[in-house]
């Protein structure tokens, strides 16, 4: 996308690992919070 704009190959791909780890990183938040989430109802259900 970036690339195809006329920017710079330098800067496009710099924009390409920032989505990319910002993808990442939103993935494993959202796993830790399910599993915090799971944990907290096993908790609960079990004590």
């Amino acid at each position: 996308g970036e690339l195809w704009h006329g920017r710079e190959l330098g800067r496009a791909a710099k924009v390409g690992l920032g989505t990319w780890l910002g993808i990442l990183l939103g993935t494993v938040l959202k796993l830790g919070l399910a599993f915090a989430m799971l944990g907290l109802f096993a908790f609960a259900w079990f004590v």
